[in-house]
């Protein structure tokens, strides 16, 4: 519902070039990338954890953005898994990280002006995500510089934003139905 839209492709042409730029001979060290992603991910608990706990306008609408964050952080850390055991290159669980990044702060920043009371101080922090879309990739890219991914990776990492913003859109949806489901069905137990 949140995620489920693309990422301006000048954005993704930054980071692109950026990586372009910064590739060395040096290998890419795991350590490095998953250090970013911890980065990531505090800037997203400090900006979503007050609407957790705070009272806001639409808390269906709120659980929603959280549910699907959560779920796409935990597809990018299951990609990073398999960087760190070595069923994914390196290069590519870094570059499936910073576009994920760019895609799930654009979006967010997107949904924040759209909504209105959508989470806690969303004005400001439709900003903050806006400028973390491309600052957070920015600075991950220039933290691990290394070489580019291959011809047919680039082309599915280019696109990993996008698809994992589906993929957690579409298991939220699922998780929401059964849930509704269930609390219908303990409602009609009781009676």
């Amino acid at each position: 519902m949140f995620l489920n839209h693309s990422s301006p492709w000048t954005l993704k042409a930054f980071v692109v070039s950026l990586l372009w730029m910064s590739r060395t001979a040096s290998p890419l060290g795991m350590p490095q990338v998953i250090q970013q992603a911890t980065l990531a991910v505090a800037v997203q608990a400090v900006m979503l954890g007050p609407s957790v706990l705070l009272p806001v306008r639409d808390r269906v609408k709120t659980t929603r953005l959280v549910c699907e964050t959560a779920i796409m952080v935990s597809l990018v850390c299951l990609v990073l898994y398999a960087g760190a055991t070595q069923r994914v290159r390196c290069v590519d669980a870094a570059v499936v990280l910073h576009m994920c990044t760019l895609h799930l702060f654009y979006r967010q920043a997107v949904e924040m002006q759209k909504s209105q009371r959508l989470v806690v101080g969303e004005q400001m922090l439709a900003w903050v995500a806006l400028l973390c879309s491309v600052v957070l990739p920015a600075f991950m890219v220039q933290q691990t510089p290394g070489g580019m991914p291959g011809l047919g990776s680039t082309i599915i990492v280019l696109f990993s934003g996008e698809f994992m913003g589906l993929v957690s859109s579409l298991v939220a949806s699922v998780v929401a139905a059964l849930a509704t489901e269930y609390e219908a069905a303990m409602n009609g137990h009781r009676d």
